[in-house]
This record gives structure tokens, C-alpha cells and sequence, in this order.
């Protein structure tokens, strides 16, 4: 039994969210949805009274589903950290706080589960080319593997369908990452 969701259920309901929007910029949801959970870290500092990373940058929510056994995008437990930018991007500032996401994670789940990992940035249409080239070849650290950003337009890309495009890049279905101590 994978128990990702019932790892982040035990954040106060207050910080979750039941979708993926920040600022104008947002991520449709399909249906049907597995058992997910979303975090608004915003919400989730509001909430606490501190900054769940010590540099104190954070991702704008995290996504954390459990395998439902289909035979779809859903059949895996996932977990992605999301930043969403509607204006303006730093490519730096991005690439921290989808770490600090990663970082965030890290500290959160518990030491058995099998998931898939995803870091994704959704933007608007304006991105500059000199910023796309900032990212490309950027990586995510997260339990001693680099993962690639998956970066889509806001409003355009489903989460599955960002989930799907993400495996299919690889040229196979990413392993499981396992947490260890």
C-alpha cells in the first residue's frame, strides 16, 4: 500500500488546496483524479510561522498523488514540486525554489514509500528565449538523482499530460525513487 497522501493529509487543511492557480497562472486538473493532495506553501508558511527550507525560497505548491493501479499516467504515486509564473521569470529564483520544493519533500515523506518525481515549472506565453536557455539542462536534486524541470505553459497542459510528456522525455518510465535512511 503506498501512503504518499497520507503522508501530506497531516498538514493542516488550511494549507491544502484543491487546485493548482497562483498569480493567473494555473494548471488544469483532470478527471478523474486519484487520491491527491495539494499543498499551498504560501498557506503552508502562513500556517506554520516558519519557512519549511532554511533559505527561506519555497516552491508555490506541492502535488502528491497515490498509485490507484490503473493503467494510465495515475498507476505510479507522484510527487512534484510546482512553481508558477505568470510574468516576469528569474530562471535562478525558479530553479531554488522548485529545489526548495524537492527540499521540502525530502524532509516530509516517509522512508518507505515508492513514487515518482517531477519538478515542474508552468510560465506564461512572454517567457524570454534567454531565460529558456537559462533552464535548459538545469536539474533538480532529490535523493541523490538530478531530475530535469518539465516546464509548460499555464493554463495549457493538463498535470497528467505534463506527467505522461515528462515519462515519455526519459525514453522510459522513470525508476521508483525510494527513500532511504
Amino acid at each position: 500500500m503506498n501512503l504518499i497522501t497520507n503522508y501530506f493529509q497531516s498538514v493542516n487543511i488550511a494549507c491544502k488546496t484543491r487546485s493548482i492557480n497562483k498569480d493567473g497562472c494555473s494548471i488544469p486538473l483532470n478527471n478523474p483524479m486519484p487520491n491527491h493532495v495539494i499543498i499551498d506553501m504560501d498557506l503552508y508558511v502562513r500556517h506554520s510561522g516558519s519557512s519549511p527550507t532554511p533559505n527561506s525560497s519555497n516552491c508555490d505548491c506541492i502535488f502528491a498523488s497515490d498509485g490507484s493501479g490503473r493503467k494510465d499516467i495515475w498507476q505510479d504515486a507522484w510527487i512534484v514540486p510546482i512553481e508558477l509564473k505568470s510574468g516576469k521569470v528569474d530562471a535562478s529564483e525558479a530553479i531554488a525554489q522548485l529545489q526548495a520544493g524537492a527540499d521540502f519533500i525530502k524532509t516530509f515523506v516517509c522512508q518507505n514509500c515508492e513514487f515518482e518525481f517531477m519538478p515542474l515549472l508552468a510560465h506564461g506565453p512572454g517567457m524570454k528565449s534567454s531565460i529558456l536557455r537559462k533552464l535548459e539542462g538545469k536539474f533538480i536534486k532529490f535523493n541523490g538523482r538530478r531530475y530535469p524541470i518539465k516546464r509548460i505553459r499555464c493554463k495549457q497542459i493538463s498535470l497528467a499530460k505534463a506527467l505522461a510528456d515528462y515519462n515519455q522525455s526519459s525514453g522510459q518510465k522513470k525508476s521508483k525513487s525510494r527513500r532511504r535512511r
